[in-house]
């Protein structure tokens, strides 16, 4: 029993002593400034009791109240002190991405297009099968070209409006030779396009055609540029002279069933031309490094158009046809240009700054015509991708 007793007021006791002191550090959040107390005095009326008289609370002086870093924590952000919040230079040499974009500036780059070409018709031959009595069935088969590599090179000097741009753009597709042989019945054929009065169309199984078509095309430019800038859009015009030619070509060849030549036709033509070029481009950002672009041409060329024909029959006798055609004309040819796509502008550093593009591109050129005739356009379509630097 008196174990009990001296337990319970010991208890007692350091309640009393904790409750001031758990108070106290609730209040306030910051170094625990450290007080004594005096002891508490205990007064014994008998062995069997004791009874505690806590100490009457003393007036403590007023202590200077420092911040702690938790405190500071929760009643200013850290991001919002003086010290995170000032402005300075980024490490290395990096500055910001977005610099002005209309600040003078030397660039250059290098641009790998990706173009298929496209015809209204781009005939190779005709193939007919029959059965000798009821039924004829034509068909035209066409050259059938791919996306095709053409690198394009771009040097310029752009000030805060009026700048100079020099282009050069190169094609140069060769796709592969078509083979056919005619219906073994003997009541069909292969008929190249016409050429004339030559003809190298065979009927005779076991003998064969053989096709084949080229295109290259490449253009010269020479612009001044003006841009502005309109709150975030960036907003040009440009116009200069531009050189560009565009060549094709045709070979067919008819071999007999021993392989030996009998007929062939070589053609070639071509279209070159030199005139004004113009167009417009606007951009506007869609990130912090990353904008949206489009940029339309157009290019009206005053030039020579030629032809050149070299065609031969029977040429497994003794005495072959050979046949030589050649022309010569001024003509005017249109070009039109439009591209859309996102460009990327890297981190500047000390003297130069990286970019970067993707877009799609499609050209049509007018007159141009295909492997077998001057009638007709050409048209270019796929995508870009390019690389630069400005200074």
């Amino acid at each position: 029993m008196h174990t009990r007793t001296l337990a319970a007021v010991v208890l007692f006791q350091l309640a009393t002593i904790a409750f001031p002191l758990a108070r106290s550090a609730h209040a306030q959040v910051g170094p625990t400034k450290a007080t004594s107390r005096p002891a508490p005095h205990v007064q014994v009326k008998s062995p069997n009791q004791l009874v505690a008289r806590p100490t009457p609370p003393q007036e403590e002086p007023p202590a200077v109240r420092q911040t702690s870093h938790v405190e500071m924590t929760t009643t200013e952000s850290v991001l919002e002190s003086p010290v995170f919040m000032e402005e300075g230079p980024m490490p290395g040499d990096y500055q910001a991405c977005h610099s002005n974009v209309c600040e003078a500036h030397w660039f250059a780059g290098f641009e790998a297009t990706f173009l298929k070409p496209h015809f209204s018709s781009n005939p190779a031959y005709t193939l007919m099968e029959s059965d000798g009595t009821s039924f004829e069935n034509y068909t035209d088969v066409e050259f059938d070209y791919d996306l095709q590599f053409a690198p394009r090179v771009f040097l310029g000097l752009q000030g805060e409006e009026i700048g100079v741009r020099a282009t050069w753009w190169h094609f140069d597709n060769d796709p592969s030779v078509l083979t056919a042989q005619p219906p073994a019945n003997g009541f069909g054929s292969i008929t190249p396009p016409t050429f004339g009065s030559v003809d190298i169309s065979t009927t005779v199984p076991n003998s064969s055609f053989q096709a084949g078509t080229g295109l290259t095309a490449y253009t010269l430019d020479l612009d001044v540029t003006r841009q502005t800038c309109i709150s975030r859009w960036r907003i040009g015009a440009f116009g200069g002279l531009r050189y560009a030619e565009i060549d094709q070509k045709y070979l067919a060849q008819t071999t007999n069933a021993s392989g030996t030549l009998t007929g062939q036709i070589d053609y070639t033509h071509g279209l070159s031309g030199i005139g004004p070029t113009m167009g417009m481009y606007a951009s506007v950002p869609v990130t912090n490094c990353v904008e949206l672009f489009s940029e339309a041409r157009g290019s009206l060329l005053f030039g020579e158009a030629t032809s050149r024909l070299t065609a031969g029959e029977d040429l497994d006798l003794s005495t072959p046809f050979t046949t030589t055609s050649s022309t010569s004309r001024d003509e005017v040819m249109t070009i039109g240009e439009v591209e859309l796509g996102l460009r990327w502008q890297g981190c500047r550093r000390r003297c130069w700054q990286p970019f970067g593009s993707v877009a799609l591109e499609g050209q049509s050129w007018g007159d141009a015509g295909n492997a077998t005739s001057e009638n007709g356009s050409v048209g270019f379509f796929g995508f870009n991708a390019a690389f630069g630097f400005k200074l």
